[in-house]
């Protein structure tokens, strides 16, 4: 018994040593899962597409959620510039 919980720990020691050897993937360095203030989903209706612009002023504030229905001729591109502009992101 006193082995195994021997190997326990040896085991253990090597694991912590080995995770702080490696370096870990951390949020506040990575540029691109940084919190926004900003989010666009593109959904599907019934008829074409809906852009859902999810935007608050920081992060101590709740999502505001504004619905863009894309019109048939208009390019995805141009909606999403447009609807930025509408709610105050270009």
């Amino acid at each position: 018994m006193l082995k195994t919980l021997k190997k326990y720990f040896e085991a253990q020691e090597r694991l912590a040593n080995a995770a702080q050897l490696a370096p870990s993937p951390s949020i506040n360095r990575s540029p691109t899962s940084k919190a926004g203030n900003r989010r666009v989903e593109i959904l599907d209706a019934v008829n074409g597409k809906v852009l859902e612009i999810a935007h608050r002023k920081s992060i101590q504030h709740d999502w505001e959620v504004t619905l863009y229905v894309v019109r048939e001729d208009e390019s995805l591109a141009d909606a999403i510039a447009t609807a930025l502009c509408v709610t105050g992101g270009a």
